[in-house]
């Protein structure tokens, strides 16, 4: 049972996370789910308790959004136990387009990348189409919602769930490096924690970062020292008295900070 019972802050505020498992709601009947990425490879488990239905997606894409496709296969076969919607939702139509909320978004503290896309009308993340609120308002692929508002002259996105803000970001304006200073990321990065090394290099205007035989993981720039990859990682740089690259911290969803120290 502690695998299910909901985690508590040290402020007491209850939260969705358990014990490696993400309690939660969708569609109004209650979920279990857990999801992975790495290195290209994505993978969602989505368990309905009371229906005894479970789903199991597993991708070998970078770009596939694991979670989103859950969600389409339970819709298919849960169609007559979902619960009716109540009526908060407004029609899309009335709305104002939400290409100005499409974009990258960086929470500084954590590290988190989220990425938005307009299309149609549609608001796009995470492979699929969120339902929307209101005019700034959207559904996460559950039931928490997300917010976009403009504060300081920027548009920040935030996402709050149970007992904290998980997420809350600024979006990021285009960082453009050129070949030189990219080349200056490249080389090999050492983890005493990890016992593992990452090879970075310059390609085409982007960090190509390899570990072994495994395949490149592509990542782009998101502010001159951090770069972000479609598999939720993103990389943070530091710099010595002199101003010369000495080492990386890799933040992911399920991990942050984990240092890698340059040894060449």
């Amino acid at each position: 049972m502690e695998l299910q019972s909901h985690g508590v802050l040290n402020n007491g505020n209850q939260i969705d996370y358990a014990l490696g498992l993400s309690l939660g709601a969708y569609r109004g009947l209650p979920i279990v789910e857990h999801n992975g990425a790495l290195f290209g490879y994505h993978s969602a488990f989505l368990r309905f308790p009371q229906q005894r239905f479970s789903v199991i997606v597993l991708c070998n894409l970078a770009t596939a959004g694991p979670e989103a496709l859950a969600r389409k296969i339970a819709d298919l076969y849960l169609a007559p136990d979902f619960k009716p919607t109540r009526n908060t939702l407004t029609v899309a139509s009335d709305l104002p387009d939400p290409a100005a909320f499409g974009g990258t978004y960086l929470d500084p503290q954590t590290k988190t990348i989220y990425t938005f896309t307009a299309d149609h009308g549609n608001l796009m993340a995470w492979g699929a189409v969120l339902r929307r609120i209101d005019a700034n308002r959207f559904y996460d692929l559950g039931s928490d919602v997300i917010t976009f508002e403009k504060v300081n002259g920027k548009m920040r996105c935030s996402l709050a769930i149970p007992g904290e803000v998980y997420f809350s970001g600024d979006k990021l304006e285009p960082v453009h490096l050129s070949e030189a200073e990219l080349a200056g990321f490249a080389g090999r990065y050492q983890s005493d924690e990890l016992d593992a090394t990452y090879t970075l290099s310059a390609e085409n205007g982007r960090l190509a970062v390899k570990e072994g035989d495994k395949p490149p993981v592509i990542f782009d720039p998101a502010t001159r020292n951090e770069f972000y990859s479609s598999d939720f990682r993103t990389l943070v740089f530091q710099f010595d008295a002199d101003r010369r690259i000495c080492g990386l911290s890799v933040f992911t969803q399920a991990a942050r900070g984990i240092r890698f120290n340059r040894v060449n």
